[in-house]
């Protein structure tokens, strides 16, 4: 019998682990290009993390040779992949590296995979294609002994790298405006969701690890400084005092102030209803709002902008923490609702009550155009109230892949494709808006009341004029206009306080009241404020507190 060449082959094998290792080289120098992570490293952690990975890449490279090993070695290369495909995409939609309690917010992406996956880039591709240029060229060299072990590893590795193509193509596939398809597809995904043996397992593990191990983690007290800050923000509790009208909050999915100050082709505005709105009426405008935002995106947002405490600094509070109790705003009034078309995510039939509010309602829940709906609804709340009503409004519409948009709209050329479907987005956004607000502006019980309106998150980087969000605000508290050049996200709740007039709330939040330029006796730093709302939330801090008698 005619021995295999492969086994006295020195120079082959040398070769095979050379090829398979330097393919895992440059998918780490690639991913740490596209994550920015040598920006966030040291020269002498750069050269470690470089050392490391050609160590790492050896090993497996040398599992691949090794024909009764060899399935490690594809099977390491096929997680891997995935990975590095996983944790780029997820940094460049959320501008964060995804740590291991990320893993546990896979049900909030039902329905989202074309949002997440708009910000696909091409250079991801490389990923499998290097993958299978390495096992080709290891083929090329050595048909192994056991052919059938052979067969069988490499069809199902080259199956894993096509079916990675083939779901990055297939998503990033222009989005057809049948919004039946899309509605079928959603449902598809919660049949699966919610069906599925599969996914009763997966869930069932996933709140094991919310519930348990999340929980478990030892939270360090209050230092010394910390309570002293604490003892600045905190006061009497108002319980008397009702405000004096309607609070209408408007919460818009990635607003961006530079898609209100955006022009058409012939110096038309993107966004005509917003810019009159601020120009004609006596508002406090801030163009630059740095969003706070951590791992839960639009929840985080929520969380802010409601309760004024910051996000945790690794997880999700909506998620592991949701039904602690929260400082609020909302239960000043006799009725309080949120109106969200897609309350399937974020926790939010917990944290609508948890946030101070009375009623969840909930226009339209798959993602199909349904800001019109929400401003519907937004409308018929305050109709016919005749009790101080507070509404928080949720809009979806301008979320990525920006799938609704004013087609009429002529944008020039300098825009990128991404950039011309969102700002497509916020103008048609910018048309239902402009129809509650002419509403507002003659309905006779709206005379006093507060409106605000401002973004979730943003949705661009911060760089080259984007990345920062707007907020507006209208109240009988504010009687000229008020422009405040740059504020953190922070500073929207102790502002909405002292806007309806609560401004003696037990709560103050960590931020400045923007009206008055009023803070703390003490300066908060924005990452002072997020490590101690870390520690209020991971231990219930307002469970004790005159909030949860209220």
């Amino acid at each position: 019998m005619r021995e295999n060449s492969w086994d006295h082959s020195i120079g082959s094998k040398i070769a095979a682990v050379a090829v398979i290792s330097l393919t895992y080289v440059l998918k780490f120098l690639l991913y740490r290009h596209l994550t920015e992570l040598d920006a966030c490293l040291s020269v002498w952690q750069s050269v470690c993390s470089i050392v490391v990975t050609i160590g790492a890449a050896l090993a497996v490279g040398a599992l691949t040779i090794m024909p009764r090993r060899r399935w490690i070695g594809f099977t390491i290369m096929l997680l891997l992949d995935i990975w590095l495909l996983f944790n780029t995409i997820y940094f460049l939609a959320n501008g964060l590296l995804p740590d291991w309690q990320v893993l546990t917010l896979v049900s909030q992406l039902w329905g989202f995979e074309r949002a997440l996956l708009s910000y696909f880039d091409w250079r991801l591709i490389l990923f499998p294609l290097l993958s299978i240029a390495g096992v080709l060229f290891l083929y090329a060299l050595n048909p192994i002994k056991d052919k059938s072990m052979s067969r069988i590893t490499f069809v199902a590795l080259l199956c894993g790298m096509a079916l990675q193509l083939f779901g990055v193509a297939a998503n990033k596939a222009p989005d057809t405006d049948d919004t039946d398809t899309w509605s079928l597809r959603s449902e598809e995904l919660w049949f699966m969701k919610s069906h599925s043996a599969v996914g009763h397992a997966f869930y069932a593990l996933k709140n094991a690890l919310t519930e348990g191990l999340l929980r478990f983690r030892a939270v360090v007290p209050l230092t010394d400084h910390e309570r002293e800050i604490m003892s600045s923000v905190l006061g009497k509790h108002n319980v008397a005092t009702e405000p004096r009208g309607h609070l209408v909050f408007i919460l818009v999915e990635s607003l961006e102030t530079w898609a209100i100050e955006a022009t058409d082709v012939h110096g038309r505005s993107v966004c005509p209803n917003i810019t009159q709105y601020i120009s004609r009426t006596p508002v406090l405008y801030c163009p630059a709002i740095t969003t706070q935002q951590q791992y839960g995106r639009s929840g985080d947002g929520q969380l802010i902008t409601q309760t004024g405490l910051l996000p945790l600094m690794h997880g999700v509070a909506c998620m592991q923490y949701g039904d602690n109790v929260y400082p609020n705003f909302a239960h000043f009034y006799a009725d309080a609702v949120v109106v969200n078309g897609y309350s399937n995510v974020w926790n939010q039939h917990v944290t609508t009550y948890s946030y101070g509010y009375k009623r969840l309602i909930e226009p339209r829940r798959l993602h199909s155009g349904s800001d019109k709906r929400v401003l519907e609804q937004l409308r018929q709340q305050f109709e016919n109230a005749d009790t101080a009503t507070c509404v928080l409004a949720l809009t979806i519409d301008t979320h990525a892949p920006f799938k609704y948009g004013n087609d009429r709209l002529q944008l020039a050329d300098e825009y990128s494709a991404t950039e011309k479907a969102y700002l497509r987005s916020v103008s048609r956004f910018d048309s239902l808006l402009g129809e509650f607000i002419a509403w507002a502006d003659t309905a006779q019980n709206m005379r006093n009341a507060t409106i605000v309106i401002t973004a979730d998150h943003n949705h661009f980087p911060q760089r080259d004029g984007k990345g920062l969000c707007p907020l507006i605000i209208k109240s009988p508290e504010i009687t000229e206009n008020i422009r405040v050049d740059k504020a953190w996200q922070m500073d929207i709740f102790p502002t909405v306080l002292y806007a309806i007039g609560q401004q003696n709330y037990c709560w103050h939040g960590f931020g400045i009241n923007l009206i008055t330029k009023s803070q703390s006796s003490i300066r908060i730093t924005p990452s002072q404020a997020l490590t101690i709302s870390d520690k209020l939330i991971r231990t219930d801090y307002f469970k004790n507190s005159d909030i949860a008698h209220r």
